[in-house]
């Protein structure tokens, strides 16, 4: 038997296909528009990325030039006052390099000066036929008291044999004969000592400034030998001279007829006379004084009108001097 279709089953067919088709073409689409968007989108990001990456660089490479640029400026700086330095040190070298030059030309004037002394003191030595190396060897032999019948006690420092060359070590006291004189138990060289020593410092104090004592001195302190019992200075004779100050004999300088006691109140003497006479001020005018003898140095100070002539004689005899024609 033949079952024949019905006309609304074949026409439903036929829209049907074209409306599926269309609907896969409209998917399709909205699939192509999606993945187009998305793409899209996915550049927008990218892009947005890289935007963010190079203005995150820019500014990195901003920050790096401008710490460039400031440490460039600082450089500049730097240079400029390093440059500023060099100018002022090269001015004060040029300055230096005058001044060096009048020096120069100031020594090269002593050095003549000298040359002249030297040749007058030369003819001076042989007039008084006097041996400038043999006469320092009696002086260091005589304070170190090996020279016959010389008062002093002491001891040499750095003597040199090649060239005879030697300092003296030792208090004033025992240079000046107050040791040999109470070692001996005479009273007379010990006065004298103590006479050598008040002469030694009334010179000194007659001349400008102002004396320096070492300590011990204003109370006669003698040489200490126990130094050559210490093994690390032993070797070096300075150290005679160098021991503690003796507080038990500073208290005789309280008992008169003492070494202590004469020399002390001798000083004081002096200090209160150069205190008291106007000759002794600042503004006071001073020269040597010619006295005729070698024996007898003489200092003249001289205020205004006031005059005063400080005489020390230096040998073991009174001695007697020219007047001068001012006196």
């Amino acid at each position: 038997m033949h079952k024949k279709r019905r006309p609304e089953d074949h026409g439903f067919n036929i829209w049907r296909s074209y409306s599926d088709m269309m609907a896969g073409v409209l998917l399709l689409f909205v699939l192509i528009m999606c993945v187009t968007l998305f793409q899209a989108q996915k550049s927008y990001n990218d892009s947005l990325k890289e935007r963010d990456e190079k203005i995150a660089l820019q500014e990195k490479y901003t920050e790096e030039l401008l710490e460039k640029q400031n440490a460039l400026d600082k450089q500049a700086g730097t240079l400029k006052s390093q440059d500023e330095q060099i100018k002022s040190k090269d001015e004060q070298i040029k300055s230096q390099d005058k001044e060096l030059t009048s020096l120069a030309g100031k020594l090269e004037e002593q050095q003549k000066t000298l040359e002249e002394q030297q040749k007058k003191l030369t003819e001076q030595e042989k007039k008084l036929e006097i041996d400038p190396i043999q006469h320092k060897e009696y002086l260091y032999h005589f304070f170190e008291g090996t020279y016959p019948y010389s008062f002093a006690r002491g001891e040499l420092y750095n003597y040199d044999p090649v060239t005879k060359d030697a300092r003296s070590c030792g208090t004033t006291a025992s240079l000046c004969g107050i040791e040999k004189g109470g070692f001996e138990g005479d009273l007379e060289q010990v006065k004298q000592g103590i006479q050598r020593v008040l002469m030694m410092h009334a010179a000194c104090m007659s001349m400008e400034g102002f004396i320096m004592l070492s300590s011990g001195d204003e109370i006669g302190q003698v040489n200490d030998y126990d130094y050559k019992k210490n093994p690390d200075i032993a070797a070096d004779s300075r150290d005679l001279h160098r021991s503690l100050f003796r507080w038990d004999n500073a208290d005789k300088r309280k008992e008169a007829g003492t070494v202590q006691y004469e020399i002390w109140h001798g000083l004081k003497q002096m200090e209160e006379m150069r205190r008291q006479e106007d000759c002794f001020g600042e503004t006071a005018s001073i020269s040597t004084w010619d006295t005729g003898n070698y024996a007898v140095f003489a200092i003249r100070r001289t205020v205004g009108n006031e005059e005063l002539i400080c005489l020390a004689n230096f040998s073991e005899y009174g001695q007697n001097g020219e007047e001068n024609e001012k006196i």
